[in-house]
C-alpha cells in the first residue's frame, strides 16, 4: 500500500533536467516519518520534564518559561555527510566567516527559480521573499558583497519555504539552498 504523486512540471526546471517526476511512498516509509517525528517530541518533552518545565492543560508559569529560555533545546537531524559547515550550539561570543566565490552563479539560478515559481507557492509571506531576494540581488553585485548578509536573507527565504507545507515546488527550492556551499 502507498501512494504515488505527479509532481508538477516546475520540479524538472528545480532539477534542471526535463523529465516527469513522480514521488513514491510506501505506507511503512509515511509511518516511519511520523514515527521518527513522535520520537523527537517525545525525547524533547522528557528534557523538558527533566528540566522541571510541565507545564498545566498548555500553560506554562513565569518560571517554566525562564528555564526555557535559559536552557538549549536544539535538535539536529544530520543525513549523511556535512561539509563546509558552520554549525555552532552554545557559543557564545563567537563568529564566523564563509565567502561565496563560486557560489554567485548558483545563487541567482536559485532567484531565478524562486521568482519564476513563487506565484504557485501558497501560504507564503511573498513580500518577504522579494525583498529578501533583492537584498541578495544587491549584495551580490557588490564589488565585495558581504556574505552574512546574503547568507541571512537566504536563511529568511528557506525558513519562510519551510513553513511552506505539502508544496513540492518548495521543497525543491529548499533542496536548491541547501546545496549551496555556504553553509
Amino acid at each position: 500500500m502507498g501512494g504515488t504523486v505527479s509532481l508538477p512540471d516546475a520540479y524538472s526546471a528545480l532539477t534542471g533536467f526535463d523529465t516527469k517526476y513522480i514521488l513514491e511512498l510506501s505506507t511503512i516509509q509515511i509511518k516511519s516519518v511520523i514515527e521518527t517525528v513522535k520520537n523527537i517530541i517525545l525525547e524533547w518533552l522528557l528534557k523538558l520534564e527533566e528540566d522541571g518545565i510541565i507545564g498545566d492543560d498548555m500553560e506554562f508559569t513565569k518560571d517554566e518559561k525562564d528555564k526555557a529560555e535559559k536552557n538549549n533545546y536544539t535538535i539536529n537531524n544530520f543525513y549523511g555527510n556535512i561539509s563546509n559547515s558552520q554549525i555552532q550550539q552554545n557559543s557564545s561570543n563567537s563568529t564566523q566567516n564563509m565567502t561565496i566565490i563560486g557560489e554567485k552563479e548558483r545563487i541567482y539560478e536559485i532567484l531565478n527559480i524562486i521568482k519564476e515559481n513563487i506565484d504557485q507557492i501558497k501560504d507564503i509571506d511573498h513580500a518577504k521573499v522579494n525583498d529578501n531576494i533583492n537584498n541578495i540581488e544587491t549584495e551580490i553585485k557588490k564589488s565585495n558583497p558581504n556574505s552574512n548578509k546574503i547568507k541571512e536573507a537566504l536563511k529568511t527565504i528557506r525558513n519562510i519555504f519551510e513553513g511552506a507545507v505539502g508544496s513540492i515546488i518548495a521543497s525543491g527550492i529548499l533542496y536548491k539552498i541547501s546545496q549551496l556551499k555556504l553553509w
